[in-house]
């Protein structure tokens, strides 16, 4: 059992690497020459995801491609801030102690997003996140890292870090005693106005902020449906901000249908636990078929109507096969599935009255500084169907 102990710990970029017991040597390394560093940054470019449009993309890249004022240093993962989350991750005790087992189940235990973007001072900056999830213990307990440099492109002794992690997802060496007085603790209010404070752009904080606002069970799931919103189509230079892809995400995550597919995958794997193999292949094909299906429609494959359609005939079909003997207990899901399902395309009215003008006001303010609220959002159908929505979207509107 591990006990959820958050430190926080800030500096320049060798000062941290040398408190995580990480190689700060390695990962400092310089290059030789501009021409040497301007290579092996362009080589790292095409995989980083950008917190930018795609019209704003050039701007960034531009100046991830400046060089220091001094020391050439670039290492894989500067950019984005995996160079820490990752790194200490993988010299963790769980690691350490069974790196197999947890890299064969990366799918199960893993979720992260990182990116690199401009803050509001124009600085180019890195954020990365990495949610784990112990599925060795019964309960399944979460944790977390978060990296956050500001000014990624300077030399190491000029970026700013502040690196936070549950202590048990440090590395090994970096928890000892001695080396853990040199981290400050952390708890969840105080660590939403440090990343506040230190990613320094209003835009960045309000697309992050459900992470960071919801319990753990929930924030796993949204780490990964919000790193669905970058998008490199094939033959593209780079990653960018898809605006198309990011209404419709929001529409997902608002509506609670990324949190009912996590509930229907775990009961597809309750099922398989108790031995229920047929009933278990079944809920996982579903959730497979709306896993495809969510895919295609983010991508532009299918249309919203269609998405739905499909959907609602998977769990129909799955609904009046192999779960007689659990029909309570998937009735009740399946149903759940169903109303979402109806409800999409106007899925802030779906929301608890108590949540909605909180989710609204943040969403209408990134929204609309992204561009990101557009015809995708079917704002007719907001329109026709609640009072609220429609003031909301003119005054939307209006502000553009």
């Amino acid at each position: 059992m591990h006990p959820r102990k958050q430190k926080i710990v800030s500096g320049n970029y060798s000062d941290v690497m040398r408190v995580l017991t990480l190689p700060s040597e390695a990962f400092s390394a310089a290059q030789e020459d501009e021409k040497e560093y301007l290579a092996t940054v362009k080589r790292d470019l095409p995989r980083i995801p950008l917190f930018c449009t795609l019209a704003n993309r050039a701007q960034l890249l531009t100046k991830l491609k400046v060089l220091p004022a001094d020391i050439l240093s670039f290492t894989q993962g500067n950019f984005e801030g995996r160079i820490f989350t990752t790194s200490a991750r993988i010299k963790s005790e769980f690691y350490v102690h069974d790196m197999e087992y947890w890299l064969a189940n990366t799918n199960q235990c893993l979720r992260e997003i990182s990116f690199a973007y401009l803050n509001d001072d124009g600085i180019p900056c890195a954020f990365a996140l990495e949610y784990f999830r112990d599925i060795s213990q019964k309960n399944k307990k979460y944790f977390f890292n978060l990296a956050l440099i500001t000014n990624s492109v300077a030399a190491p002794q000029d970026r700013k870090v502040v690196f936070v992690s549950d202590e048990a997802l440090l590395p090994i060496e970096a928890r000892t005693k001695e080396n853990l007085k040199k981290m400050a603790g952390i708890d969840k209010k105080k660590l939403l106005s440090v990343v506040k404070k230190t990613l320094h752009s209003k835009t960045v904080f309000e697309f992050l902020q459900p992470i960071f606002t919801e319990p753990d069970k929930d924030a796993f799931v949204l780490c990964e449906a919000l790193k669905v919103c970058f998008d490199k189509p094939q033959g593209d230079i780079a990653f960018y901000f898809n605006e198309k892809k990011a209404a419709k995400v929001n529409a997902l995550i608002f509506s609670g249908f990324e949190l009912e597919l996590r509930d229907l995958y775990e009961k597809a794997s309750d099922l398989e636990m108790r031995g229920h193999i047929d009933a278990s292949q079944t809920v996982y094909a579903l959730h497979k078929l709306l896993i495809t299906n969510r895919e295609a429609y983010l991508d532009g494959k299918i249309e919203l109507d269609d998405f739905v359609q499909y959907s609602k005939d998977g769990i129909k079909t799955a609904s009046s096969t192999q779960l007689q003997h659990d029909r309570q207990t998937f009735g009740k899901l399946f149903n759940r599935l169903l109303k979402l399902l109806e409800k999409l395309t106007c899925s802030l009215v779906t929301m608890k009255p108590t949540d909605t003008m909180v989710k609204i006001n943040m969403l209408s303010h990134s929204l609309v500084k992204l561009s990101i609220f557009n015809p995708y959002l079917t704002l007719d159908s907001f329109k026709k169907k609640n009072s609220l929505i429609e003031a909301i979207t003119n005054k939307m509107e209006a502000r553009r």
